[in-house]
């Protein structure tokens, strides 16, 4: 697999519709909180705003402002992932392996290599 097609996962599942997918489901089932599902959502939520905020070509490129043009709102975005990047020390393995696998059991796909396609 090369190098872009990593990004490209990458980005699918760090994406906006994952982060609501999860966020939506912590919402109607409160029995899943002990796995800080809601923790994730914001995780993942930040991620994409992280990656739209570098990656506009043009002043209004998708309707996303490139860098600049709203400081205040941008370098928020900024000191929130530098902070989360200081703590990331705190995540658990766990965490991580069940937010992948409700991922996986969301798409209902066997597969080991699910796409954001998947789980729409």
């Amino acid at each position: 697999m090369d190098q872009s097609m990593n990004v490209r996962l990458a980005v699918q599942l760090l994406s906006n519709s994952v982060s609501k997918a999860i966020a939506y489901y912590y919402c109607e089932n409160k029995y899943i909180d002990k796995y800080n599902w809601k923790n994730a959502a914001e995780m993942i939520s930040l991620f994409n705003k992280w990656f739209d905020l570098f990656n506009t070509n043009s002043k209004f490129d998708y309707g996303l402002e490139s860098y600049g043009l709203n400081l205040n709102s941008q370098n928020g975005i900024l000191d929130e992932m530098s902070s989360f990047i200081e703590h990331m020390r705190k995540l658990n393995q766990d965490v991580l392996e069940h937010l992948f696998s409700f991922i996986k059991g969301m798409s209902g796909s066997a597969s080991s290599n699910i796409t954001a396609l998947d789980s729409s």
